[in-house]
């Protein structure tokens, strides 16, 4: 099995020395500069990209966490605080059986499954494999 990548749990990328090294004309593949192969140099080159890169992943799920925390707050909130209010008596919605609540129901119900599902709320990191 190849070895896996540093730049693999950044990007997501399945990218391994032997791959990029199959692409590579095979005299320029073992060429040492300075005791270090092409690969050794790009991995120190890139570090810092490398760096900058897992730090942006991170405040983007940051982000997406609390964005996602708040629509479910507000979706709950809805769901128990129907529009019109209720019945007194019974608890029944005033609004129940008009075109309007329906429209609230399916909505409200729809936000919670594209909240809790995680393929159709959140994007997936890009796997290649090559």
């Amino acid at each position: 099995m190849a070895q896996r990548s540093l730049f693999t749990s950044c990007v997501g990328l399945d990218i391994t020395k032997e791959a990029v090294e199959s692409w590579i004309v095979p005299n320029v593949r073992t060429f040492n500069y300075e005791g270090k192969t092409h690969w050794d140099r790009f991995v120190e080159n890139h570090k810092e990209l490398l760096e900058k890169g897992e730090k942006w992943v991170k405040d983007t799920a940051n982000s997406c966490m609390l964005v996602s925390t708040l629509i479910a707050t507000v979706l709950f909130a809805a769901a128990f605080t129907v529009p019109g209010g209720n019945d007194g008596n019974t608890g029944v919605p005033w609004l129940l059986g008009q075109d309007s609540f329906l429209v609230f129901a399916i909505s409200d119900a729809l936000g919670f499954v594209l909240l809790c599902d995680g393929h159709l709320a959140i994007p997936r990191p890009l796997n290649v494999t090559i």
